[in-house]
């Protein structure tokens, strides 16, 4: 799903008025519908006194319709009006709704232009917030921003409106905001949800359609996506009945060293859970008797030194390779690396785990990564591959700037894993849960991707389809019946079958 920046979020609303010939009031009301109904469908208990706390911009036309529908429904509502500080904010489509009240007896409507007037309303069970929108450019200040104060500090479940008020769409603000248990967003999430620095903010969000024109959605271009199973379905391939194992490629993986052989284990069953046709491991000769017991359905090619790597020779009837689980940092092995990267490999190469750290130790090998490598870093190995940052943002830019650089696709794993690619397109990956910070667990992300690459996805399919199975197999481990604090590595292989056929459901 695309991510659309401020602008283009009011070009999308004119463009779908146009080309649908409705007015920007129907789909106010579409919106304050969508939010009703998804909102309805959660936990939020209605039944207590609702503040509806409107600006007096389109995101409070929105408020508006949202108050009178819920209204509609019986429930105890209470609307207050923050009056805009400049006219420039104010909108027509508020007082079209200012001035159509339900048939009915109106609900009480309050102007509140001093703070101390809400100490003398009753105390709300259930705040929404719809006072500001996704036009938010600046740090909010005066009334609003001592309103905002105020929700933060009320014993009430806060509920935003398309985005916590306060919150700018695209960059970071200094100043004060709604701190949300839920965000009902409208069409497409907003960038500045998957920064950590706004995690408070947003809470829970979800995403509710509201009918934007199709056209434009689909031709309008973007710099940021989020994975969602949508995407991965259109990109998942179904196996012929009459396939064979030749038709599904043959991984080729790089890994281990003494007393890191379950680095090796993990990559490998995942590489097979993921459905490449055949793998063969590269790995000290010291591993040969375990790999052959622990993963029968791999082959092995064993090393000429007995505890580590040392030189490789990628045979040529492999489709892709993974480097880096458990190989150690020895300078036989980094000479190994330094060989190999000098070598015309044009299969999709999988860098993770002791590969990166030994480029990060060795900046020369770098330099001659293999064309469109896929490098899967956690923050330190980012940290130490490209430099610290200040912030999450400033983290994303630097992500997208060394995958132009180097021609390469980096997932960045974390909290929200960050998929940037070497055309500038960045993907958010928001399933997964902390229960897969564990050791282990890059090296089946390496599996997957590796499998998925070598059965002829292209590395951009083979990263996004990964990234989202390797988080949704933790999601179902979790689901059936572990913890964050029991979930294992082996746990998400055992998964990833399940999670399969969990994508595949209508």
């Amino acid at each position: 799903m695309k991510i659309f920046n401020a602008e283009q979020i009011k070009k999308c609303d004119s463009v779908t008025c146009e080309n649908q010939n409705i007015q920007i009031r129907e789909l106010i009301n579409r919106a304050g519908n969508s939010f009703v109904e998804m909102l309805t469908a959660t936990d939020a208990d209605l039944s207590g006194k609702i503040f509806v706390i409107c600006g007096y911009g389109n995101n409070g036309a929105d408020g508006i319709a949202i108050a009178k529908l819920l209204y509609a429904r019986y429930c105890d509502i209470e609307l207050l009006l923050i009056p805009a500080e400049s006219k420039k904010l104010n909108s027509e489509y508020m007082q079209f709704y200012l001035d159509n009240p339900v048939d009915s007896q109106p609900f009480p409507v309050h102007i509140i232009k001093k703070i101390n007037q809400l100490n003398d309303l009753e105390k709300p069970d259930l705040i929404i917030d719809a006072i500001l929108g996704t036009g938010t450019t600046r740090a909010v200040e005066g009334i609003i921003d001592e309103v905002i104060s105020w929700m933060n500090t009320e014993n009430a479940k806060v509920v935003s409106v398309d985005i916590p008020s306060g919150i700018c769409a695209d960059k970071i603000l200094d100043g004060n905001a709604v701190e949300a248990e839920l965000t009902i967003t409208f069409q497409f999430p907003k960038f500045t949800f998957f920064l950590p620095e706004y995690a408070k903010n947003t809470g829970r969000w979800m995403v509710a359609d509201i009918g934007c024109d199709q056209d434009f959605l689909h031709n309008e271009p973007a710099e940021y996506h989020w994975i969602d199973k949508q995407l991965v379905l259109q990109h998942l391939k179904v196996r012929d009945r009459f396939a064979h194992k030749g038709n599904f490629g043959h991984a080729y993986i790089i890994s281990g060293s003494y007393g890191k052989l379950g680095a090796t284990i993990m990559c490998s069953k995942a590489v097979l859970r993921t459905g490449s046709g055949l793998a063969t491991i590269h790995a000290p000769a010291c591993a040969y008797e375990i790999l052959q017991m622990a993963i029968p359905e791999a082959m092995v090619d064993v090393d000429r030194h007995k505890y580590f790597i040392s030189e490789v020779n990628i045979p040529a009837r492999c489709t892709a390779v993974a480097i880096g689980p458990g190989i150690g940092t020895q300078h036989h092995t980094q000479r190994m690396l330094d060989e190999l990267f000098h070598k015309n490999i044009t299969i999709p190469v999988v860098l993770d785990a002791d590969a990166l750290n030994l480029m990060s130790m060795y900046p020369e090998i770098i330099r001659n990564l293999p064309k469109e490598s896929i490098l899967t870093p956690h923050v330190k190995e980012f940290e130490r591959l490209f430099g610290p940052t200040a912030t999450y943002s400033d983290q994303i830019k630097l992500q997208k700037q060394k995958s132009a650089e180097l021609n390469a696709y980096i997932i960045l794993k974390g909290g929200y894993t960050t998929l940037s690619c070497p055309d500038g397109e960045v993907y958010f990956n928001t399933n997964g849960n902390p229960g897969m910070a564990t050791g282990g667990s890059g090296d089946v992300l390496t599996g997957i991707i590796t499998g998925l690459a070598a059965q002829g996805y292209s590395r951009k399919e083979a990263c996004i389809i990964g990234i989202f199975l390797h988080g949704m197999s933790g999601d179902l481990a979790v689901q059936g019946g572990q913890s964050y604090e029991s979930l294992l590595a082996s746990d998400l292989i055992d998964n990833i079958g399940h999670t399969f056929r969990k994508i595949r459901q209508s």
